[in-house]
């Protein structure tokens, strides 16, 4: 059971490390080394929180300082909720340190 799990856990390592970059290999050690690939497609951001997903590829994200704002799949983006600029502002919502 244990060898079924650790062979599973390998498989999907690999699986998910090709998908994101690209397997080397380090030919004075023979080991195979993962390396990743960054793209860039969105710039500009202060402070960027967290981010979120939904299934069509939209994404919710937050900034620090800015709030709530949503990236829609044609590359548009609007302020939702937060600060100045916000769709709906929040006067209670303030940013410090």
């Amino acid at each position: 059971m244990a060898k079924t799990i650790l062979i599973l856990v390998a498989v999907l390592f690999c699986g998910c490390a090709n998908g994101v970059g690209y397997l080397s290999r380090n030919s004075s050690a023979g080991t195979i080394v993962p390396t990743l690939a960054r793209t860039d497609f969105m710039t500009g951001l202060q402070n960027p929180w967290d981010m979120a997903f939904t299934s069509d590829g939209t994404l919710f994200f937050t900034e620090k300082c800015r709030g709530l704002s949503v990236r829609k799949t044609d590359g548009s983006v609007t302020r939702l909720f937060g600060t100045t600029g916000s769709a709906v502002t929040a006067p209670d919502l303030f940013c410090e340190g």
